[in-house]
Parts: structure tokens; C-alpha cells; sequence
């Protein structure tokens, strides 16, 4: 059951949420299973303490989240099909197996965030920061990429069909069995 008090905080929108964020740092919101509270001083960083909260997975569809700072963040699994994360920080997030069909992520802040078997077809992705994210195994056909800063991004085994990547720079980044069935690779650099 959901803690009505945490799902009020996040439905008040990016302003609330992000105060909130900032006061209690050393929440990390797990919107697949818990709320989990990291220990001040523990010595290793995966030291939890799990709380009996749960939010449900689907709390983001079609949610408008733009802005939001949902860094170290899991979201494993969670449906965002339709959702506004434009300018949204999700750096160092887990999204493995996440549901983000058509979602706006423009501008986003996606620094080492893992996307593993997630769906993002036809996301907006346009000049978001993908440096070092993983998409192992994902669906992005028909996703814009365009201008995105992709070093060292992980596109193994991903559907890059009819994806757009237009003025990007694929430095460093792995691309092996990836089907880039007419992407769209204009003013490309490898």
C-alpha cells in the first residue's frame, strides 16, 4: 500500500517535489518497490534501510515531471509512456525494463542512467545528455536523438530502427548488433 503522504508530495508537481527532494537528500525513491533510506555513515553506499512503502509503478504515465531532479532514482520497470521529463536529471537512475513510449526526455540529464530492455519508442531525446548510459537490448525505433551528447553510450543489441540521430557524435560509442535499419544518421560523426 502507498503512503498517501509520499504520493502527495510527488503529485503536487516538480517545484514541491524538488524542495522536498533537497531537504531529505538521503531518501532515494524506488518507485518499483520501496522508499529506501541510506544510513548517514555507512561506510558501503548500498547500506539500506527499507521502509513498508510502496508506490505504484504506473504513478508516472503521462505525468508531467519536466524539470524534476530524479537522480539515484529506481524506476525499474515503471510506465512513463507519454510522460514529460524534459530537463529532468535521472543521472545515475536505473529505468531497466522501463516503459517510456513516446516520452519527452529532451534536455534531460541521463549521465550513467541504465536503460536496459526499456521501450522508448518514439521518445523525444533531443540534446539530452546520454553520456555513458546504457541501452543494452532496448527499443528506440522512431526515438529523436538528435543532438544528443552520446560518448561512450551503450546502444548493444538495441532497435535503432528509423531512429534519429541527426548532428550526434558516436564517439566511443558501442553500437555492436545494433539494427540501425534507416536511422537517420545526417552530419554524423564516428
Amino acid at each position: 500500500m502507498a503512503n498517501p503522504e509520499h504520493l502527495e508530495i510527488i503529485q503536487k508537481g516538480v517545484k514541491v517535489w524538488n524542495k522536498w527532494y533537497k531537504k531529505y537528500s538521503n531518501l532515494f525513491l524506488d518507485m518499483e518497490y520501496n522508499f529506501r533510506y541510506s544510513t548517514p555513515h555507512a561506510q558501503d553506499k548500498g547500506t539500506l534501510l527499507r521502509s513498508n512503502y510502496s508506490l505504484n509503478r504506473s504513478l508516472g504515465k503521462f505525468a508531467d515531471l519536466s524539470g524534476a531532479d530524479l537522480s539515484e532514482t529506481n524506476l525499474e520497470g515503471i510506465d512513463l509512456t507519454g510522460a514529460n521529463l524534459s530537463g529532468a536529471n535521472l543521472s545515475h537512475s536505473s529505468l531497466k525494463g522501463a516503459k517510456l513510449i513516446g516520452a519527452d526526455l529532451s534536455k534531460c540529464r541521463l549521465f550513467l542512467a541504465d536503460f536496459t530492455n526499456s521501450n522508448l519508442t518514439g521518445a523525444n531525446l533531443v540534446s539530452a545528455d546520454l553520456v555513458t548510459a546504457t541501452f543494452q537490448k532496448s527499443n528506440l525505433s522512431m526515438a529523436d536523438l538528435s543532438r544528443a551528447d552520446l560518448y561512450f553510450v551503450d546502444f548493444s543489441e538495441a532497435n535503432l530502427i528509423d531512429a534519429q540521430f541527426v548532428e550526434c557524435d558516436f564517439t566511443g560509442t558501442n553500437i555492436t548488433s545494433a539494427n540501425l535499419t534507416n536511422a537517420n544518421l545526417s552530419r554524423t560523426h564516428f
